[in-house]
Parts: C-alpha cells; sequence; structure tokens
C-alpha cells in the first residue's frame, strides 16, 4: 500500500511539473518573438498581465490569403510624452503589423497597425508590437490557397546589400511618403508569397511585401514610413539576419 501510495505522489508531482513546464515553455515562446520599435515619443502598452487591453482585430484572416487594407489591428498606448514613434511586430506565420506616427499628446490613447503578408498556416499566434509590446491573439482559418511561402535570401546578407538603390529625402522631422524607398536584390529559390520588415530606428521603418512569380534574381522595394527623430547615419536589416543598408537623416 506504501509502494502504491509513493508511486501515485511521483506520478502526480510528474504531471504537475510537465504541466508547469509547457506553460513556462509557451511564455518563452511569447517573450522571445518581440518586434521592433523606434522614435523619439515615450510610451507603454495597455496591457493586463501582458495582454493587450481593448485591442480590436479587423478583417479576415485565412491561410493563403493575402492581407490587404482592411487587415488592422487598434492598439492602445499610454504616452508620457510627445513625438514619433514607429512599430512594427515580428514576421511571425508570413505575416507581420507594422505602423507609424506622431503623439502629439500625452495620456491614452490608440494607434493604428496595418497588417501585410500571406499567413502560411492555420491556428493561433501571439504578437507583440514593439521590442517591449503586450501580446494580442490572431486567429487564422484553414481556407487554403495555392500561394506558397517564397524561399530567398538578400543579396549581400549578412554584410552590406549589394548596390541598394536609395530614393527619397530623409529630413529630422518630415514625414515620409511614396518618394523614400529602398530597392535591393534578392536570390529566389522557391516562388511565392514573401513579407519583410527592417529593424524600427531612429522614428522610421522599412518593409515590403509581395510575390516571387519565378526563382532567381529578384527586386524587392522597400516602403519607408515613419518621421526621423535624429540627425545621423543609422543602419536598417531588412528581414530576419539580412543584408544592411544605411539612410542619412539630414537637417533639410
Amino acid at each position: 500500500m506504501k509502494k502504491l501510495l509513493f508511486v501515485l505522489t511521483v506520478f502526480y508531482y510528474s504531471i504537475v511539473f510537465i504541466s508547469c513546464q509547457k506553460e513556462l515553455n509557451f511564455q518563452d515562446v511569447i517573450t522571445k518573438t518581440p518586434g521592433t520599435s523606434g522614435g523619439s515619443a515615450k510610451y507603454a502598452f495597455s496591457q493586463t498581465n501582458g495582454t493587450c487591453s481593448a485591442t480590436i482585430v479587423k478583417g479576415t484572416y485565412n491561410k493563403g490569403t493575402t492581407l490587404n487594407s482592411l487587415n488592422t489591428l487598434e492598439i492602445r498606448v499610454n504616452v508620457d510624452s510627445v513625438g514619433t514613434y514607429s512599430i512594427a511586430t515580428a514576421n511571425i506565420n508570413g505575416i507581420l503589423f507594422g505602423g507609424s506616427g506622431t503623439f502629439t499628446k500625452t495620456g491614452e490613447q490608440s494607434i493604428i497597425l496595418n497588417g501585410i503578408g500571406t499567413p502560411s498556416a492555420s491556428g493561433s499566434y501571439a504578437y507583440l508590437p514593439g521590442s517591449q509590446g503586450c501580446s494580442f491573439i490572431i486567429s487564422f482559418s484553414a481556407n487554403a490557397t495555392n500561394d506558397m511561402i517564397a524561399q530567398f535570401t538578400l543579396n549581400g546578407t549578412p554584410d552590406s546589400c549589394t548596390t541598394p538603390i536609395i530614393t527619397g529625402d530623409y529630413i529630422l522631422g518630415t514625414s515620409l511618403d511614396s518618394s523614400n524607398t529602398v530597392i535591393i536584390k534578392a536570390t529566389v529559390t522557391t516562388a511565392g508569397t514573401y513579407t519583410i520588415a527592417s529593424n524600427a530606428i531612429n522614428g522610421i521603418i522599412f518593409i515590403a511585401s509581395g510575390t516571387f512569380i519565378a526563382a532567381g534574381q529578384q527586386t524587392i522595394i522597400l516602403k519607408g514610413s515613419g518621421r526621423p527623430a535624429e540627425v545621423g547615419n543609422f543602419t536598417f536589416t531588412p528581414g530576419t539576419n539580412g543584408c544592411k543598408f544605411n539612410i542619412n537623416c539630414t537637417t533639410n
């Protein structure tokens, strides 16, 4: 009887330990996939126990269906000091959320993040806006299409991008527009959809999303958004472990 009681006790605590390990591992997955953030403003995400508060998710999210302008996320933040901001999540399941702008007042307010990319799988995934953000969940249905996720390498990786073409002016305090782009090259091994975001630094970020229709050498146009917060030369890295390019922000 004592032996049976001992075995049952060990079994019980083993189950508890495994359950705790699963919970810890899940939390590790969340905390180890932060996004990127930049800008001059000081703010914090409104949250409860790490979950973003009063988040409004718009649009439909289906496996294999490319997101459009209707796929947005409204999120609450508490602003301590006004200034520019640039926020993006990590690229998870083939998509990411990003946005930039200027806080003109302090206090709690909403910001809009736009979703881009093509979901590669069904299921629910956690996203963290910014480098120290809260988390929100996006659920994807299994309404699959024939879209495939591209496999490629940015030319020049992991060093400087090969002959990047930088267009537009990058002026302190002036919002970027459609003229602010960076053209880079990629070597594609498998055609399909792609989504790329750079690190957010000095209040700006570069993002691209589209489809490679063939393998081989292809062009990617990264579109800049945000507003430079400081003067200087800043290094951006598109994608995960991608190549690098520099943007020189000036006073005029």
